[in-house]
C-alpha cells in the first residue's frame, strides 16, 4: 500500500511552473530600483514610476525595467504586484493616487521603515478587493 502524506498526494517542487508577475515599482530610489532590478532579472515584467522623469529614463536605459511611464496610473494598470519604495510621508498619497486604477486580486505592499500610519492608511484606502501586505525593507546602508 502506498504512503499518503497527511497534506494531500506528494509532489516535486521541481515540477512546479515558475510564475511569472507583472511588477509595478513605485518609487525608484535605491531599494525600489535594485528590488526591480532583481526582479526583472528574474524574469519577471516590471514597471516603474518616479515623480521626474531623469529617475525614470534613468532605470529604462540601465535596464531595472521594462517600462516607466509618466502616469501613474498606466504604471499600476493591470499589476499583480505593485510595491511601494516612496519615502513614509508620501505614501498616504500614493495610496489615493493608485487605489482606483488596481485590478482585483492585485497584492499591494511597501518597504516603509514604519508600520503603523502605513498600515492604516492602506486599510482606510485600498479597495476590498485588493490584497495589503505592510512589508519592510530588510536592508542596511548602501555602503553595507
Amino acid at each position: 500500500m502506498a504512503r499518503e502524506r497527511a497534506h494531500g498526494p506528494e509532489y516535486s517542487l521541481m515540477s512546479l511552473q515558475p510564475t511569472f508577475l507583472r511588477i509595478s515599482v513605485v518609487g525608484l530610489g535605491l531599494i525600489g530600483a535594485s528590488a526591480a532590478g532583481a526582479w526583472r532579472q528574474a524574469g519577471h515584467l516590471v514597471t516603474g514610476w518616479g515623480p521626474r522623469l531623469v529617475t525614470r529614463d534613468t532605470t529604462l536605459a540601465r535596464g531595472f525595467v521594462d517600462a516607466a511611464p509618466a502616469s501613474l496610473a498606466e504604471t499600476v494598470a493591470n499589476s499583480d504586484v505593485v510595491v511601494l519604495a516612496a519615502p513614509v510621508l508620501a505614501i498616504r498619497q500614493l495610496l489615493t493616487d493608485i487605489a482606483p486604477h488596481l485590478s482585483a486580486g492585485t497584492v499591494v505592499t511597501d518597504v516603509a521603515s514604519t508600520k503603523a500610519s502605513v498600515e492604516e492608511w492602506a486599510l482606510g484606502i485600498l479597495p476590498a478587493n485588493v490584497e495589503w501586505v505592510g512589508g519592510h525593507p530588510m536592508a542596511g546602508r548602501e555602503t553595507a
